[in-house]
């Protein structure tokens, strides 16, 4: 996580540790309900300033998806009021975590419900050939990947827990609405991906809208938060020496010497195809599936069009253009030599 600090009215020689202190609370009380969130995408601003007598604290955590937490303290000690509005920003966490999870509202229960239902409702003209389970057993890992590469993208922006759905949840409903399909008897390997990536495609879709459903919903179950000041006197309670370690830890590894030279090229390619990836987490979720079902998938414009998102092609084809444009604009802008995002996306197709 990136972070910032800024001294108001403060000597010089206490930055040091007030940063140590500061860096160490985060990690420990903070870091383990954040952590599911891009580190890229988590940023923290914290303006420390000595008034008269008084010390005030003011932290500033920004969290996807466009998520801004705001805690303020203010104390006759530095430490104190450090404390305090640390463990106010962690309350606010913990809600931000909830909101955006409602864990307790539809996880595994829920899933399991809707899969006895589908299985259910199982047509037995539905019931796919011998054929066609040996097509499906060869799809499976193609569609485990992109089914990865998806429910990277969606947790790294907060729009997915970190631990659930997991591929194999999604691959086993996707499965499971492919053979309630009678119509999959007269499709090819082709057709049959197509259709298994349509499915993949809702549940995702339908996942992403459960988590914004219960967006502002907290269980009423789990035990009430504590408040700012029952945190921050447990913090108190800690052994001194631990705010105090080395910034870095050598390891065996970093003794052994690196054998693999990198040519300037190949460091330009991989930053190219870094960047590329990295400007695919900004867009929209609809730009970036169209993307990566055209360029990383293979799939023509009209297929996306009419086999997995139903939409207009025209429509796809407008994304397509505008997303292209948008990562040139951005490369160019880095000073990076941009290349057509067909030929980058597929020089990695594993890349999750």
């Amino acid at each position: 996580m990136k972070m910032n600090i800024t001294y108001r009215n403060m000597r010089e020689e206490e930055h040091t540790a007030t940063r140590n202190f500061l860096e160490q609370l985060i990690t420990r009380h903070l870091n383990p309900h954040i952590e599911s969130f891009n580190p890229g995408l988590r940023q923290l601003h914290a303006t420390l300033e000595q008034r008269k007598h008084l010390y005030h604290v003011s932290l500033r955590l920004h969290l996807p998806p466009r998520k801004l937490l705001v805690a303020q303290a203010e104390k006759d000690g530095l430490r104190g009021a450090i404390q305090q509005a640390v463990a106010d920003l962690v309350r606010q966490a913990k809600r931000h975590h909830a909101r955006i999870s409602g864990r307790e509202a539809w996880k595994r229960k829920r899933r399991r419900e809707r899969i006895r239902k589908i299985k259910a409702a199982r047509a037995p003209e539905a019931t796919p050939t011998a054929s066609h389970e040996v097509m499906l057993a060869r799809l499976l890992p193609r569609l485990e990947s992109y089914i990865r590469h998806e429910l990277t993208y969606l947790r790294a922006n907060g729009d997915l827990l970190d631990d659930y759905p997991t591929v194999n949840d999604i691959r086993d409903e996707a499965f499971l609405h492919l053979k309630n399909e009678a119509d999959t008897h007269g499709a090819d390997e082709d057709k049959l991906y197509r259709m298994l990536l349509k499915h993949a495609v809702q549940v995702l879709h339908e996942e992403v809208e459960k988590t914004r459903e219960h967006a502002n919903t907290v269980s009423l179950e789990s035990r009430a938060a504590e408040t700012p000041t029952e945190q921050a006197e447990e913090m108190v309670e800690e052994e001194i020496n631990e705010f105090y370690q080395p910034d870095e830890v050598l390891h065996i590894e970093d003794l052994i010497p690196d054998t693999h030279v990198v040519t300037p090229e190949q460091q330009a390619e991989a930053e190219l195809l870094d960047s590329s990836y990295n400007l695919l987490g900004s867009f929209p979720i609809l730009w970036r599936r169209v993307v990566i079902l055209v360029h990383r998938e293979g799939l023509t414009p009209e297929d996306v069009a009419q086999d997995i998102l139903r939409a207009d092609a025209e429509t796809i084809r407008k994304i397509l253009e505008h997303a292209e444009a948008f990562i040139q604009a951005h490369l160019e802008a880095k000073g990076i030599a941009p290349k057509p995002l067909s030929s980058m996306l597929k020089q990695l197709p594993s890349k999750t």
